[in-house]
């Protein structure tokens, strides 16, 4: 099974040395504008706790994918599932 990178490549049509470039390009553009990845926000539990209280408030039948995009979309905040 090909990876996503490899299906990437294969959809775009483009070498490896080019793919691997433009994603270099994207990744420090994200870093500029700061969008950071979830990783990089290091939230914990504690962190998105008062945004989660809040949000159920308002929203109470969210399910976990739908409160991830949640906190994400109100609040700013990239969350793991």
């Amino acid at each position: 099974m090909a990876s996503g990178i490899v299906k990437l490549q294969v959809h775009l049509n483009i070498s490896a040395d080019i793919l691997f470039a433009r994603l270099t390009k994207l990744k420090a553009i994200r870093k500029n504008m700061g969008l950071l990845r979830t990783w990089q926000q290091a939230h914990t539990p504690e962190s998105i706790h008062d945004a989660m209280v809040e949000l159920r408030h308002v929203f109470p039948n969210a399910g976990v994918r739908e409160m991830a995009s949640l906190l994400f979309h109100e609040r700013d905040m990239s969350v793991a599932r």
